[in-house]
């Protein structure tokens, strides 16, 4: 179960992560940001995983919301 648990955070902050990573590599980047990236894993990686992860969910809304109204021939909202 902890290993569940562990692959949820670790799925969770991958957003984070890769953009520490990037940062990362770019040392005037974090120099010019003033930024001390280790992990991505604090309350800042938490708030910018938790955005990429709904604008994520919502572009796919979006997306299945458009097939489902072309399957159906129509606006879904139209009665």
């Amino acid at each position: 179960m902890s290993d569940l648990l562990e692959w949820l955070q670790f799925l969770y902050y991958l957003p984070a992560r890769f953009a520490t990573l990037a940062i990362d590599r770019s040392s005037t980047l974090s120099k010019f940001l003033d930024l001390n990236c280790d992990t991505g894993m604090h309350w800042g990686g938490a708030i910018f995983s938790g955005v990429v992860w709904l604008v994520i969910f919502g572009l796919i809304s979006l997306a299945w919301g458009d097939s489902s109204a072309r399957k159906r021939g129509g606006d879904a909202g139209r009665p």
